[in-house]
């Protein structure tokens, strides 16, 4: 018998759940996380309001993102210059690997909604250029609600 103490599962009603705000135009509902006592997942929600769109940037982990309403494009970057754009429907999933520069955008005059998921609870996210290279003056940051800000974390080396 394992001797490590089994977590105790959750219910997570998506109501119940604030978003956040940290773009303008883009809100995140976190649910599945470090809080409520997950040690290896992620799981949430973004809302993109018309016209509206993140950053480019990367994570130390893979991600994988659902669109549930509307229809955002994902944009992907890499060392090779070339920017790919992707256009989404809902129920179209992409993986992106670990340290991949990308974006999803909402250049419609639509709502659109991803649910997206990430191999640990606690979500990094670093800003960088399409092509991977850092943005000169921005770390990565936590972006786990409740999580120190940018200026407190070191940019990551990877």
């Amino acid at each position: 018998m394992r001797s490590e103490q089994r977590a105790r599962w959750v219910l997570m009603r998506a109501a119940d759940t604030p978003e956040v705000r940290s773009t303008p135009g883009v809100s995140r509902t976190f649910l599945t996380r470090a809080e409520v006592g997950s040690q290896h997942l992620s799981t949430g929600t973004t809302r993109f309001e018309a016209g509206a769109g993140l950053f480019w940037h990367m994570h130390p982990h893979d991600e994988s993102v659902t669109v549930l309403e509307g229809a955002p494009i994902c944009e992907v970057g890499g060392v090779d210059g070339i920017v790919e754009a992707h256009p989404l429907q809902p129920l179209d999933t992409t993986f992106i690997p670990a340290y991949t520069p990308h974006r999803f955008i909402n250049p419609t005059d639509q709502p659109a909604i991803i649910h997206w998921s990430y191999p640990t609870a606690r979500i990094e996210r670093c800003p960088v250029n399409p092509d991977g290279s850092p943005l000169e003056g921005l770390h990565c940051a936590d972006s786990s609600p409740g999580e120190r800000s940018s200026e407190q974390r070191q940019t990551h080396d990877g």
